[in-house]
């Protein structure tokens, strides 16, 4: 190992001085900034949320994503590279920006079977709107916004591996940008000294929807369903929660992962703001030619009489609407797709889901952001017609659901990548967090029923906020 730093690196000097002389010469040759970037194994990693705790008390940006059932995590720390997108077509204008980053980037020959090598990382807004529109407590997050992290590391079953990414300018130094990266390494192993902070407690705060106006804003759309106006538009709602001293959402990320082992934990954090939460549903999964993708619809609280989910018309119902929307647009990529034909459960916290997995393998090559864009926003999410269920949550939310039902996710230069749904999620503030859940309302919901859902819904996160503040 290299001495002389702060602390013990995970990587050997030649691991880091090679890459970095082919870097630069490759950017002398192109005459602009490159990223290099190398993946490794790393023993004896340190827990993640340490990490990420660390990078919160920095202000770093900061990446994180995992699945206790699965063994999965992952950290971003840090920005060797950013891509913001303002415009409808913003999956698009991502892909062929993130397509540019990847092509002048150095980077090792890829392995085939799986995701490797550096990834971006980030989320976007459940619907595009002009910044101008957008609420001021997302402003800092914008539309869609994505990350080539500093350092990224991966923990899976077999093991964890650490990618580092750095930007190369012709005019740069080689011992300079080694030097920076020793230190770059070195850091994320050093914890940060503690400042004094005063421990965080819920202070009461006016709704911002309350029960009743969910309840009449249900009844309203209620009725325009039975109109034919659509036939089903998911209507949300979002509590706010004072706070007195300063949460730190690496504590909240720990209490969601016992809580939830089965959902996608997941954070995304710029400055003093965290968006977070504990998602059941996956949009979408390409690596290879296959591709899969959930649905996720039909709701009762966990405690139910066995089998009242499955038995029930209305929850069926809006479950098919779901499945039927995914497999459609799936078709547009995939030769084959395999669709199971009873739904299995799927039980978060508080509450059971309906979920089907739909399976299909692509046609032809296909980025993953295209598949996406193409499922997103699904009925589980918005509605169906889209069009016209997106009219109608405009004109009954009277707030911007910003990147709540929103993509949270990863992608590599393959354009192979993984993206889940912000559901049960809340934005951290300095002084509050937001809380937001939804529910789908069809021809036969009761206004009564799915405000006692999102009640259901909110509480995920609500535990592990109490919790957080008590310890």
């Amino acid at each position: 190992m290299v001495s002389g730093t702060e602390a013990p690196i995970p990587l050997e000097l030649p691991d880091l001085e090679e890459p970095v002389r082919k870097g630069l010469k490759r950017a002398r040759a192109l005459g602009r900034r490159i990223v290099v970037s190398r993946t490794r194994a790393l023993a004896d990693p340190p827990d993640p949320l340490a990490l990420f705790s660390a990078a919160e008390q920095r202000d770093e940006r900061r990446f994180f994503a995992s699945c206790p059932e699965e063994r999965f995590t992952l950290l971003g720390v840090g920005l060797a590279h950013e891509i913001v997108v303002e415009a409808p077509d913003r999956f698009a204008v991502l892909r062929v920006e993130a397509e540019r980053l990847f092509r002048g980037a150095d980077l090792e020959p890829r392995q085939q079977g799986g995701l490797d090598g550096p990834l971006l990382v980030g989320g976007s807004a459940f619907a595009p709107r002009p910044p101008s529109a957008r609420e001021g407590l997302w402003r800092s997050f914008g539309d869609t916004r994505f990350t080539l992290p500093e350092l990224l590391l991966v923990w899976r079953a077999g093991g964890c591996e650490i990618t580092w990414s750095l930007r190369v300018d012709p005019i740069d130094d080689e011992k300079e940008l080694v030097r920076r990266l020793l230190t770059r390494l070195a850091g994320l192993f050093v914890p940060p000294s503690r400042r004094p902070e005063a421990r965080a407690q819920l202070v009461a705060r006016p709704q911002r929807v309350s029960r009743e106006q969910y309840r009449k804003s249900a009844a309203e759309l209620i009725a325009a369903i039975r109109r034919r106006e659509a036939e089903k538009v998911v209507l949300a709602r979002v509590e706010r929660e004072g706070l007195s001293g300063e949460l730190r959402a690496g504590a909240l990320l720990r209490h969601l992962q016992r809580a939830h082992p089965s959902c996608l934990v997941f954070a995304l954090g710029i400055g003093h703001d965290t968006f977070l939460g504990a998602t059941p549903e996956q949009l979408v999964r390409r690596v290879g030619d296959e591709v899969i993708a959930s649905a996720v619809a039909g709701t009762v609280p966990v405690g139910a009489p066995r089998g009242s989910l499955e038995r029930s018309p209305k929850e069926r119902s809006e479950h098919a609407i779901v499945v039927d929307a995914i497999e459609e647009n799936l078709r547009e990529f995939c030769g084959h797709v395999e669709v199971p034909q009873t739904p299995s459960l799927l039980t978060t916290g508080t509450v059971q889901h309906l979920r089907t997995v739909l399976w299909g393998r692509l046609a032809r090559p296909t980025h993953v952001l295209d598949v996406a864009a193409r499922l997103h926003p699904t009925p589980a999410v918005c509605g169906t017609p889209r069009e016209r269920a997106l009219e109608l949550i405009d004109e009954h939310e009277p707030f911007d659901r910003g990147w709540y039902a929103g993509l949270q996710g990863w992608f590599d230069a393959a354009g192979q990548g993984e993206f889940f749904v912000a559901l049960r999620s809340g934005l951290i503030r300095r002084n509050e967090v937001n809380l937001y859940a939804g529910a789908g309302l069809v021809e036969d919901s009761d206004p009564d029923r799915e405000a006692a859902e999102t009640l259901l819904k909110l509480s995920s996160l609500r535990e592990a906020l109490e919790l957080t503040c008590a310890t």
